[in-house]
């Protein structure tokens, strides 16, 4: 742009640089504060230095002028494909605010929107580093049935109370060794059925005096079998229609900024829902959002597979630790 002194006129240089101002259309289109910015080539980066100077960074902007002789005085909407053959010729530039994109948002109604996201969608982040290890050891001290804080504070008469006890089991275990030395026999030359048996059942090993104490109690060995059976096959766990996965959602700004979070959310929950919740997190705008998965190609190269919104997080084939990738529309 050619732009002259107005102390010396006979002064003048070819400079890159264009007048921007913010209008309002229900104010005649007239812009209150105007500010001298560099014109950029490139439209995203003309995009954020229009965001950036009127202080504006998640707003969707529209580019207007009306200083081409070929606009007659009309202020005339710029697009992507013309802006790299007149950005040279434009001396001035107004920028308007889409009402659809609802950049007027203040930080506390973002705040409660993500909030209620999240609740409605059931995305939660990732609560592995509060607590964790703490509630670790909470499980471990439940399972063994005592806390770290009751470790040798019995009694002194229940120390007795056990002494005597354990003496009296171990008499008793002298006396019934030759019972269970018989037994072991018995065990030993029980029939080859082990050999037999289909490839499908599930063997429990146990100890040769747990056994010998079975069968005086007239448990028989099939009926034990049986039994370890139905447990193990009750104990296999089933797939489940509800499951959590936990993903991880990125986006890159246009200014080099690397945004990522990890979200944890059901396997039935549709594309959409989880872009919707992604956007509101780093402040996009989902009208113009799209949703990509990030999947593992030939010779460790990562593609990118689209998602339609329609689908759920399963059907686009997302798992446990599957990662993905925010796309713009004007980017």
């Amino acid at each position: 742009m050619l732009v002259s002194s107005t102390i010396n006129p006979a002064h003048s240089a070819n400079i890159p640089v264009a007048v921007l101002s913010l209008v309002n259309p229900n104010d005649g289109g007239v812009g209150t504060e105007r500010f001298l910015v560099k014109v950029e080539e490139d439209w995203n980066q003309m995009l954020s230095v229009a965001q950036n100077t009127l202080r504006l960074p998640h707003a969707r902007l529209i580019l207007r002028t009306h200083s081409l002789d070929i606009c007659a005085g009309h202020a005339v909407t710029l697009s992507r494909a013309s802006w790299p053959l007149l950005a040279g010729l434009i001396g001035e530039i107004n920028v308007m605010v889409d009402e659809d994109s609802q950049a007027d948002q203040t930080f506390s109604a973002r705040v409660q929107e993500q909030h209620e996201a999240s609740s409605e969608l059931d995305v939660e982040y990732d609560g592995h580093e509060h607590g964790g290890h703490e509630h670790e050891q909470d499980e471990d001290e439940h399972a063994n049935g005592f806390s770290s804080e009751d470790e040798g504070c019995a009694p002194e008469e229940e120390q007795e109370s056990e002494s005597e006890h354990d003496e009296e089991h171990a008499q008793d275990e002298e006396e019934d060794e030759p019972q269970v030395k018989q037994e072991e026999d018995v065990i030993t030359e029980e029939p080859r059925e082990s050999h037999q048996r289909p490839a499908s059942q599930t063997t429990v090993q146990r100890p040769v005096k747990y056994e010998a104490s079975n069968q005086r109690s007239g448990s028989s060995n099939l009926h034990e079998n049986e039994i370890d059976s139905s447990q193990a096959s009750s104990s296999q766990p089933t797939p489940s229609q509800e499951e959590r996965l936990i993903l991880t959602i990125s986006y890159t700004h246009p200014e080099g900024e690397f945004m990522h979070s990890m979200f944890k959310i059901r396997s039935t929950a549709t594309v959409k829902s989880a872009l919707k919740g992604a956007c509101r997190t780093f402040g996009l705008d989902v009208a113009r959002a799209s949703l990509m998965l990030v999947v593992a190609g030939d010779n460790e190269v990562e593609l990118l597979s689209d998602c339609a919104e329609g689908e759920t997080l399963g059907q686009v084939g997302a798992v446990g630790g599957s990662s993905f990738v925010i796309f713009m529309e004007d980017e």
